[in-house]
């Protein structure tokens, strides 16, 4: 009795091309569940920043050149919050230190302090 027929189950053998064609489907059918999670937030001076749904920040994020978009891949900022962060840009010049975005309307220190672990803010540059 061969290996085959001990196990008393179908056994199924494909040749190269099905293989190839199993290996396409499946790479089609959980590829499009994966790029479903990932959100393409734009292009920066880092570079592309993506982001699957529920998974941590790769790198940190500057409040004073970050677009509303990325801002948003901050847990605890929203779009709203991001848009007042932007506002605040464009009419005071930016954040010193992380500790100035308690100057923006609906930022409370306890939520800056939480905040703290996704950002940064680059030194000014010297002239």
């Amino acid at each position: 009795m061969s290996g085959a027929r001990r196990h008393h189950g179908a056994v199924f053998t494909l040749s190269a091309a099905e293989t190839v064609i199993l290996i396409i489907l499946l790479i089609t059918l959980f590829g499009a569940t994966l790029i479903r999670g990932v959100r393409r937030i734009g292009e920066s001076g880092r570079g592309v920043v993506v982001r699957a749904a529920g998974e941590e920040l790769r790198h940190l994020i500057d409040p004073n050149t970050a677009s509303e978009e990325e801002l948003t891949l901050v847990p605890g900022i929203a779009a709203a919050r991001a848009r007042k962060i932007v506002e605040y840009r464009r009419e005071y010049g930016g954040f010193g230190v992380i500790d100035d975005l308690a100057d923006v309307d609906g930022f409370s220190n306890s939520l800056v302090k939480r905040l703290r672990k996704y950002l940064y803010v680059k030194p000014p540059s010297r002239r």
